[in-house]
């Protein structure tokens, strides 16, 4: 059987094999929900969310890690790295995880030391490796940064497994006047460098955003975003040229 790695070379079978059967379109598409998270939709005061997600103990994280599946989700990070050790992108990950890690304490005396190292390692990464990660944001296993350089994501931003970003990505707000809205994108999503995913949008599992298009509107499962503004091509259909 081939390894993750090998897999991840090649990007459009590895994505085939995890396809959902299922690819509603856009009316028919289900909402998507984050594993573990609670059955509630997205919240109608995004700053309430915040604060709730901020102080929420240990126990309730998204991905419900324990410390030994933190050291579990570093090999995995690593194993998908294609580059291993010598990847930007790994390493502006683990700064990332090493920061998310105080919110599974209560205590301040773990929570404070914690929170001002990662805010040192944190700006070494944007400088050094090109990658801003907001600590609160949600990210799921085997996240792939394959390319750094001017890569940002939103503190309130959710991804989910085995999802690719490229260099020039953007997963952020849309306005200035809703600096707390943020995209979730599902499992296996695959952003080409350059794309811009803006505002509380939400990115079905298997969808593929191509590069350098700008997504305001929601994707869905298994459907390809391309443009600017995206313009949301279903599996199946022809491609418009218009």
């Amino acid at each position: 059987m081939r390894s993750v790695v090998d897999r991840m070379k090649t990007p459009h079978h590895f994505r085939q094999a995890h396809r959902s059967r299922s690819r509603p379109g856009l009316s028919g598409a289900a909402p998507l929900r984050w594993r573990g998270a609670d059955d509630h939709p997205l919240a109608e005061d995004p700053a309430k969310e915040a604060v709730e997600h901020a102080l929420r103990p240990a126990g309730h994280e998204a991905h419900g890690a324990s410390e030994s599946a933190l050291t579990m989700t570093f090999f995995e990070d690593l194993r998908v790295a294609r580059e291993g050790l010598a990847s930007l992108g790994f390493w502006a990950l683990q700064v990332y995880r090493l920061g998310h890690l105080r919110y599974r304490f209560q205590s301040r005396l773990v929570r404070y030391p914690l929170g001002v190292l990662h805010l040192v390692l944190a700006k070494l990464a944007e400088m050094l490796c090109g990658v801003t990660i907001g600590v609160s944001a949600r990210i799921g296993r085997r996240l792939v940064i394959e390319h750094s350089g001017a890569i940002v994501v939103h503190g309130l931003a959710v991804i989910g497994d085995d999802c690719i970003i490229r260099q020039g990505v953007t997963i952020g707000n849309r306005r200035m006047d809703r600096p707390l809205e943020a995209p979730h994108l599902g499992h296996r999503v695959n952003v080409g460098a350059g794309a811009k995913i803006l505002g509380a949008v939400r990115v079905g599992d298997d969808a593929d955003i191509g590069a350098n298009a700008v997504v305001i509107t929601d994707v869905p499962a298994g459907a390809l975003a391309v443009g600017v503004p995206a313009r949301i091509i279903l599996r199946g259909q022809a491609h418009d040229p218009s």
